[in-house]
């Protein structure tokens, strides 16, 4: 979370509109190429209902079950290509201009500036990412403008980086990207909704027809949808700055998978145990670690250096980097939360939305320094207690040993047969001693520290001990398990039964 020693968000800036005029080309030519996708998916699932329909009765006299199962086959493609209303389920919380004042005068500036109308619902959402969509209506008319903005995305970047966002989002709008987008989505559900229904009813020609269809549709809609990501990186470019978009790319490639991660390793186990940890400042504490950073800047020149794919939806962070011919520099200036009044507040609102069916309002808080002993340390103790027959006779001294002929294990306390294990088995035969050694090092005094991304440690007096990976470790490593038994006995519990 932002620190208050920061400086206040700067006022918002107005560059000058960007002209109507720019974006006619590029609009007509994709409107006619998303026109002609749906008309060709159409003309071809028509021609084929008609061919279905036709076909028994030019035979002159129609085998009944012939006829029955052409007729069947051309009823459910039918019914699959039918177009169903547009539905929208609210991704998140939905944020109001008069509690979030400043973040809407950022939207509103940066609308003013790409020449386009705000949107009329802005929601909060749970992920590091933005998006704008046009939902409601059928097939586009009659819809109303959305837009959604993460809350570690806000926290991740700094107020000039969140506007170069917010431009991109609106060179979307403006380049009629999300007036096309329900025209190619209603075509890929139809699609979709054929193959699946082709493939219940059992008929494998008509599902090998349209799967070639959706392979061609698929390819070419997703060559339209980079060319839409380039065009809106270059609107946004010439509203914001090209090096400021280029900041917000490389950030956003960093954050968001690290976010993802985060939140599955370190924030579900908590709320799986009915607590609430704080979620923004767990994430700083998470990506601030040196071997997150480590892997995030791997992920970053990967990214940088991977070609496009015909699959993806998104030209990879090179090529986008490449066409705005910006600099290294990132931005340090005030973060884009501030814009947020009170995140704390947001954070439960998020959190209810996500978990809607416990009052997680309810739930008691936990700060992340507390995790291991609240809340870790009783999961790990209910698996060995669960396991206890598993470690009969087990001591530190004879732990290393034990590593050794992890299998051997794994069969004793999982219960398996000779032989089947395998990787698996061993895996869960580790974690299960791994927990064993964490339990016995709370038990003889040690603290325990689990804060989001740093390995779990334990902590005596001078030396330190991280359990988890240790018994892998130990299965190859006889200098590492001698070195544990002469920390056990230095300590005084080498001969200690592992589990009493």
């Amino acid at each position: 979370m932002s620190s208050p020693s920061r400086p206040a968000p700067p006022s918002p800036v107005a560059p000058s509109p960007v002209a109507p005029s720019s974006r006619a080309p590029s609009l007509a030519s994709r409107a006619l190429l998303a026109v002609l996708l749906l008309i060709g998916f159409c003309v071809v699932a028509l021609s084929i209902v008609a061919l279905l329909v036709w076909l028994p009765l030019a035979l002159g006299s129609p085998n009944f079950t012939l006829t029955l199962s052409a007729w069947a086959g051309a009823a459910v493609v039918l019914w699959s290509i039918l177009p169903r209303p547009d539905t929208f389920v609210d991704p998140g919380p939905q944020l109001s201009r008069n509690v979030h004042p400043r973040l809407f005068a950022e939207i509103e500036s940066v609308a003013r500036s790409t020449g386009q109308a705000p949107p009329a619902q802005v929601f909060l959402v749970h992920d590091a990412n933005a998006f704008v969509s046009e939902r409601g209506g059928m097939l586009g008319f009659g819809s109303r403008r959305v837009m959604g903005l993460g809350l570690p995305l806000l926290h991740s970047l700094d107020v000039a980086e969140a506007r170069a966002v917010l431009a991109h989002e609106f060179g979307h709008f403006h380049g009629g990207d999300t007036r096309l987008g329900p025209w190619v989505y209603k075509t890929r559900a139809a699609i979709g909704r054929t193959l699946a229904n082709l493939q219940e009813a059992d008929r494998p020609i008509l599902h090998f027809v349209f799967e070639l269809y959706g392979n061609f549709f698929v390819r070419v809609s997703e060559s339209v949808s980079r060319a839409q990501e380039l065009a809106a990186d270059a609107l946004a470019a010439r509203t914001v700055g090209a090096s400021t978009l280029a900041s917000s790319l490389r950030r956003i490639v960093r954050v968001a998978p690290a976010y993802q991660t985060y939140f599955a390793q370190e924030v579900v186990p908590l709320l799986e145990r009915g607590r609430r940890p704080p979620l923004l400042a767990g994430f700083g504490m998470f990506v601030g670690q040196p071997q997150i950073v480590e892997q995030v800047e791997r992920l970053v020149e990967a990214s940088s250096r991977r070609q496009a794919d015909p699959w993806d939806s998104h030209p990879p962070l090179g090529e986008r980097l490449a066409a705005l011919r910006a600099g290294d520099a990132e931005l340090t200036g005030a973060m884009a939360i501030t814009l947020l009044d009170d995140p704390n507040a947001l954070e439960l609102e998020l959190l209810r939305f996500l978990v809607p069916d416990h009052d997680v309002g309810g739930w008691p808080g936990i700060e992340w320094h507390d995790a291991c002993e609240l809340v870790l340390l009783p999961m790990w103790r209910h698996t060995v207690q669960a396991n206890r027959s598993a470690f009969e006779g087990l001591t530190w001294r004879t732990f290393p040993h034990v590593c050794r002929d992890a299998e051997k294990f794994a069969r004793k306390a999982l219960k398996l047969e000779v032989g089947d294990p395998g990787q698996r088995g061993s895996e869960a035969a580790r974690w299960l001693l791994d927990c064993a050694l964490a339990v016995t090092l709370a038990d003889v005094g040690w603290s325990g520290s689990s804060l989001p991304g740093a390995e779990i440690t334990f902590r005596r007096e001078d030396d330190e001990l991280r359990p988890f990976g240790l018994a892998a470790k130990l299965a190859h490593d006889v200098d590492a398990g001698q070195a544990i038994v002469e920390l056990a006995e230095r300590h005084g519990f080498a001969d200690r039964a592992l589990v009493p």
